[in-house]
């Protein structure tokens, strides 16, 4: 496919084309606009040309709009001009570079890749398009290029109308919000979306251009897009309804448009679009199928939430033998193209066949129907895609697909191989070989392969080559430079002997040159003693059944440095040896480290013969030293003792301490005349005879003070004291214990000398000058603790070890959601935890609300992930409600519920939290205490003789309390003795709130109607204080119970008024006056005065306004026909409870008679 097409480019880069420029033009950096909605491109360029020279530039889409592409002209050549132009071409594909190409080859980017040349400047006044395709010839090369027009560019002002009913959200085509009144460029793609307001649904979206209507149906809003070719209004058509369903639509590996909140009982449209590689499969709700077509179209009756299934397609892999090396491998997969060329990486596989590197590429089974494959040193020809199969391109005679059996056979060639083999003398731990020239793999080469075989005891390792391989150079290592051979030349089917340096032909000559001698070791002493001869100090045995070996050298005091070689390795100990003390070693020393720096020391404090052990079974080494010498230390003193003169072994240590005599004080030692010591107790180290005196003086005393600090302050309550201290008697000072201190250390003044100035007590004399002083350090036991907690947290409290698991209150910090406290005595050792209530109800719970797997340890920064919900308290069993039950009022450290009715034989149980409380014990019906209950799902249930209790429960201690309730009889407000059916008015100066009033309907004014009667609206709610209503009674009496609003006044600005006390109104103000007597409505117009009984109503007949629209669904309207002076309409003339009232409801007439209502036809409404 592109075969051709890259040959053709790489033969025009040798190519010298003369090019006339007699069309020649300027560019100037215009910003371009390219309409693709013919081309549908998914990627876009602009090349132009100059002569023999092509520069390419990239277009990007302009956002909001799907098929609009923009070249800026910042973008365009540096933002400068484009003198000598030849013309230019939009093309799908960036073919080359800009080079010296002319603009005349474009027809080589193929059918429907490109336009025609245009010859003339671009301008940013116009958008370019397509027009359809024309044959087209240039540089010898044929193709259908599409042909290029123009239109002028605009922008489009979007209005969106506002509209009662919800909400209209447009977006672009990139999702940015399009406000109203925005400015929008042509082909800019607007999306709809629609949020409804209670009672409302959406019916559809209208379009107008300024000439045509379009209207987007809600059914099909999330699937319709409108694009910009003029200005548009835009406005959503709701409509009011009192029953809407949501349907929710979901889907993974997939996408799912419709549903939302509609109106029952309309029909819903939902569509599935699979992700790249998946098939839709089918539509479920709560997991169960309800339809495989798609679109799905079904009416809505409830919430329902429909999830779209998808399954992934199958896949099918190609892969490519690399048998040429490119350093790069492309997949150019076309029928359809999976990307411009050159394609997209493929996948290097960890399996190689023969020394090939393998690469694959997977697609959806039947995506592609062929596939190129290319790279740095070249490409395939055009292959038809092959499941499952290798491609070997041109390998000696073999190209083609072939079976991964078939490609091996091919390509892995059999190899003959040659080996080494090392005997492991000097016992190395691994054994590895480097060579170079060339080097098979870096310092410290290859591992070298354990064989089966030994020799002479000694495991033997191989390594093989290519049979003929040949090296510069070679050594055996361990695997560092610690130890390895000299170097040696690649000695094919040979063992080589490191302890030897020596190579043997065959394993039969290596057993016999390594046949062991019984007194040796192959143990050796190397180090300052011998310059560090790997061989010049063997350990031999003294018989061939020896358990031990020695070597024993001569030294000079001094100290030396050394280890030991064992089997040609070097071990090393980090430690000194030397006579007594820490350097004997009971049992002797190990010497197993390998590192280059691990030398042990042996302290030669004496010249003489050192003797050298190794242990064999042990592998443990020891010394015997040379015997030391004698020597005599003398003391003598005046006004004063001595202690400690005597003999001493050679480099000993001897301590002699001076005690004055009452009245006198140490003043120092000395050597003949030098002054050796100054401190009573003098140690050093003999090494000849020795004679000391001690000096002492006349004593003296000096007041010394101690303080006790933290962090250089005083501790409050512990004031500094003064003692008087003898230069030579010494005194006792104790750091006291002291809460939440800890006792560090002592600072002693330069006045003051101690024997152990790091005890507590600690002994002190004085000098005699200096500063005279004593400071008990100690450091503050307190712990500060920081913690952020979820939002919205008003109090922070934590309970622990360090507070006895009492709840202490935190402070907030200036940081939002964060509290602090810091705690005398508190330690990182204490365990903890936080809450933001005093008690465990309030307790910090883990994100999904399980406990805390253990008590915190400390953290500097805590966080809690969530609050314990507290616990609620349900009377469970009620009315058989045994699933959510009745909530009980949390009241302090108990839940109540009041007066709570309880049926005869009824059964119930507590529920607090998740604990279920049954069984109680001694239960008392009169109350009179709490009672043990038992947590749990216990066998028995309570009961109760029938009447109201009062119930209580405890929290967190499994105690109820349950008491009988008397219920009060609550006094109505207002009542009004009333005959059932019969229509009459009220007007009360307080709110009766809804299911607080009983004995009758009630209505309220809603207008005039075209024939001229008066309608009247159910009331379903509230009766409003001051507000004038119409009722029909129900009951003989009607009883209302007020709510907590109330007015002095009767509201009168309305055609119908009220009054809460006897009204008297004169001739005068009767006009339009209307009452209702005798269940009719009368005309006042000849009267000379009404009075309006307390709580009762007229109408203003000039003000009453005609009906705008029918009752709202669900409201039952009555209308009722005006009387004129001495004549009954409407409602007929009433003389009694009997006589039969006529009224019309939604419509319909209706008679009434009593208490029973019939139809026009006389029949009976129930």
């Amino acid at each position: 496919m592109k075969t051709n097409l890259l040959k053709s480019i790489f033969i025009s880069l040798i190519l010298v084309m003369g090019v006339s420029n007699a069309n020649a033009y300027n560019q100037s950096a215009k910003d371009l606009y390219f309409d693709n909605s013919e081309a549908k491109w998914n990627s876009c360029y602009v090349y132009i040309g100059h002569g023999t020279w092509t520069s390419v530039y990239p277009l990007t889409r302009v956002s909001g709009t799907q098929y609009l592409w923009q070249l800026a002209k910042a973008d365009f050549n540096g933002g400068g001009s484009w003198n000598g132009a030849t013309g230019w071409v939009l093309c799908y594909e960036k073919w080359w570079d800009s080079k010296g190409e002319s603009i005349d080859k474009y027809t080589w980017h193929g059918d429907k890749n490109v336009t025609q040349k245009s010859t003339s400047a671009w301008v940013d006044t116009k958008i370019y398009k397509t027009n359809g395709t024309a044959s087209t010839k240039s540089d010898n090369h044929t193709i259908n290029a599409y042909k290029v027009t123009s239109y002028t560019k605009s922008n489009y002002t979007v209005t969106i109308n506002t509209v009662e009913g919800g909400t209209l959200t447009v977006k672009d085509y990139d999702n940015n919000a399009v406000a109203s009144g925005a400015s929008k460029i042509h082909l800019t793609v607007l999306k709809f979306s629609a949020t409804p307001a209670d009672g409302y649904v959406l019916d559809a979206v209208e379009i107008n251009d300024g000439t045509n209507t379009t209207t987007i149906a809600v059914a099909d809003l999330a699937t319709t897009t409108h694009t910009l070719t003029s200005a548009v209004t835009i406005t959503p058509v709701w409509h009011a309804t009192t029953s809407t369903v949501t349907v929710t639509a979901t889907a993974t590996n997939g996408t799912v448009t419709g549903g939302g909140v509609v109106e029952e009982g309309t029909s819903v449209t939902l569509t599935a679009t699979p992700a790249d590689g998946y098939k839709f499969v089918n539509w479920t709700v709560g997991g169960a199928e309800v339809s495989t077509a798609n679109p799905y179209t079904f009416t809505a009756e409830e919430d329902v939430t429909v999830v779209a299934n998808f399954e992934e397609l199958p896949k099918t892999t190609v892969y490519f033998v690399n048998t040429h090396g490119w350093t790069d491998v492309k997949a150019y997969a076309y029928s359809p193209a999976n990307a411009s060329w050159p394609g997209v990486d493929a996948t290097l596989e960890a399996e190689k066949i023969g020394d090939f590197d393998v690469y694959s590429y997977t697609a959806t089974e039947g995506k592609y129907a062929n596939v190129i494959f290319n790279g740095s040193g070249g490409q395939t020809a055009d292959l038809t895609w092959t499941d499952g199969k290798y491609y070997i391109h041109q390998y000696n005679s073999n190209t083609g697909w072939y079976t991964k059996a078939e490609a091996e056979a091919i390509l892995v060639v059999p190899v003959e191989y040659e080996y080494v083999y090392l005997i492991n003398t000097n016992d190395w731990a691994k054994a590895h070989i480097y060579t170079w020239t060339p080097e098979v793999a870096g310092w410290p080469g290859a591992a070298m392969t354990k064989e089966a075989e030994q020799i002479a005891g000694k495991d033997v390792y191989s390594y093989k080559v290519v049979k003929g391989t040949t090296f510069g150079g070679m050594n055996f290592n361990c695997g560092g430079d610690e130890c390895k051979t000299g170097n040696l030349t690649w000695q094919a089917g040979k063992y080589y002997a490191p302890s030897k340096d020596k190579w043997y032909d065959d394993a039969v000559a290596a057993e016999a040159g390594l046949a062991p001698d019984p007194l040796a070791t192959n143990v050796y002493l190397a180090g300052d003693m011998n310059s560090w001869s790997a061989t010049a100090n063997e350990f031999r045995k003294a018989t061939g059944e020896a358990t031990t070996a020695n070597v024993t050298v001569n030294l000079t005091a001094n100290s030396y440095t050394f280890k030991l070689v064992r089997g040609g390795d070097w071990f090393g100990n980090y430690g000194t040896m030397q006579r007594g003390g820490n350097g004997v070693h009971e049992g002797g020393w190990s010497f197993d480290e390998t590192a280059y720096e691990a030398n042990c020391t042996i302290v030669a404090d004496f010249p003489g013969d050192y003797t050298f052990t190794w242990n064999l079974e042990t592998e443990k080494l020891t010394v015997t030293y040379p015997e030391l010498p004698t020597y005599t230390v003398t003391a003598t003193a005046e006004n004063g003792t001595v202690t400690g003169a005597g003999e001493y072994k050679h480099g000993t240590e001897a301590t002699l301490v001076a005690t004055p005599n009452a009245g006198y004080a140490f003043v120092n030692w000395k050597k003949g005349e030098e002054v050796v010591s100054s401190e009573a107790s003098y140690t050093f180290t003999v090494t000849a005879n020795t004679d000391l005196v001690a000096v002492f003086a006349p004593e003296e005393t000096h007041e010394v003070t101690i303080s006790y600090l933290c962090n250089s302050n005083p501790i409050p309550g512990h004031d500094a004291t003064t003692l008087a201290v003898g230069v030579t008697t010494p005194s006792t000072i104790t750091a006291p214990a002291i809460t939440h201190y800890t006792f560090d250390s002592w600072t002693v003044g330069t006045g003051v000398q101690a024997v152990d100035a790091k005890a507590n007590p600690i002994q002190i004399t004085t000098k005699a000058e200096g500063d005279y002083t004593l400071a008990a350090n100690y450091t503050k036991i307190e712990l500060t603790y920081t913690v952020t907690v979820p939002e919205g947290t008003e109090k922070c409290y934590i309970a622990g070890d360090m507070n006895s698991w009492s709840f202490q209150e935190m402070t907030p910090t200036a940081n939002a959601n964060e509290f602090t406290i810091t705690i005398d005595g508190a330690t990182t050792a204490h365990k903890y935890k936080y809450t933001c209530g005093e008690g465990w109800a309030f307790v910090e719970k883990k994100e999904d609300g399980s406990e805390l797997d253990a008590d915190r340890t400390y953290n500097a920064n805590d966080v809690v992930a969530k609050w314990a919900e507290p616990a609620k308290c349900y009377l469970m069993g009620i009315g058989g409600d045994w699933t959510t039950g009745i909530e009980m009022e949390e009241d302090g450290d108990q839940f109540k519920l009041l007066c709570q009715p309880i049926a005869e034989g009824e059964q119930f149980k507590f529920k607090y939290g998740d604990t279920w409380t049954t069984d109680v014990e001694n239960y008392d019906a009169n109350g009179v205490a709490w009672v043990e209950s038992y947590p749990g799902s216990g066998q028995y249930n309570i009961t109760l003789p029938a009447g109201n209790y009062d119930f209580y429960y405890k929290k967190n201690e499994n105690k109820v309390w349950i008491g009988v309730c008397t219920p009060a009889t609550p006094t109505p407000d207002y009542t009004r003795a009333v005959t059932p059916g019969n229509l009459g008015t009220i007007c009360l100066p307080s709110n009766v709130p809804a299911g607080k009033a009983s004995g009758a309907t009630f209505y309220t004014l809603a207008g005039k109607d075209a024939n001229g009667r008066i309608a009247f609206d159910e009331v379903n709610g509230e009766l409003a204080a001051g507000v004038s209503y119409l009722f029909q009674a129900t009951a003989t009496e009607i009883v209302c119970f007020y709510g907590t609003e109330s007015v002095l006044t009767p509201d009168h600005t309305g055609a119908m008024k009220g009054t809460f006390v006897n009204l008297e109104l004169d001739g005068s103000d009767l006009t339009n006056i209307y009452y209702f007597a005798k269940n009719a409505l009368w005309s006042c117009v000849d009267l000379t005065e009404l009075i309006v009984p307390a709580n009762c109503a007229y109408v203003d007949m000039g003000k009453v306004e005609p009906i705008t629209g029918a009752a709202l669904v669900g409201v039952r309207r009555i209308t009722l026909g005006v009387n004129g002076q001495n004549t009954a309409t409407g409602v007929d003339q009433v003389q009694g409870d009997n006589v039969p009232t006529k009224m019309i409801i939604n419509g319909q007439l209706f008679i009434l008679r009593g208490e029973k209502m019939y139809d026009a036809q006389g029949k009976l409404v129930k």
